[in-house]
């Protein structure tokens, strides 16, 4: 990836001898048996798509994407998370997927799509590694298409 700068929470948890913006995960925190096609965590409160395999070319097809989800009788209000959003569902006891994957389906160990721009940066996204649960950013002519999971 050229010229990344990057950020990796990992090396931030080790040099400040603690885990940032990470889920532990504990048994019992995704209610997954209230909507088939959702996540719902008892934590934070948020609705998370259940599935994650969709993919887009930017963060505003990425948004666009989620204004239009459907799932059932969750029919609108999904919106592209946060980084600070998708981070709190990072399980940093696993990776590839770094994710509790019995709740979370077709989760790529790959990165993903968040709605945070740097503040001092309006051509680029932070996105989130669920192979790792790392976070960084670069422009968006120079990413790839990413996966997008959508939250409410």
């Amino acid at each position: 990836m050229p010229n990344r700068l990057r950020f990796s929470l990992a090396v931030l948890a080790i040099a400040t001898g603690a885990i940032v913006g990470r889920a532990d995960a504990p048994k019992g925190r995704y209610d997954t048996a209230t909507q088939e096609r959702a996540v719902i965590d008892t934590h934070t409160g948020l609705v998370w798509e259940r599935d994650g395999d969709a993919s887009a070319d930017s963060p505003a097809a990425a948004a666009r994407r989620c204004g239009a989800l459907e799932l059932g009788p969750l029919d609108s209000g999904w919106r592209l998370p946060t980084r600070a959003e998708l981070l709190s569902i990072v399980d940093a006891s696993t990776f590839n997927p770094a994710i509790d994957d019995s709740a979370f389906t077709r989760t790529k160990s790959d990165w993903y799509w968040s709605s945070t721009t740097p503040a001092d940066r309006d051509d680029t996204a932070w996105i989130v590694n669920f192979a790792d649960g790392s976070a960084d950013y670069d422009r968006f002519d120079a990413m790839p298409p990413y996966a997008v999971r959508c939250v409410r």
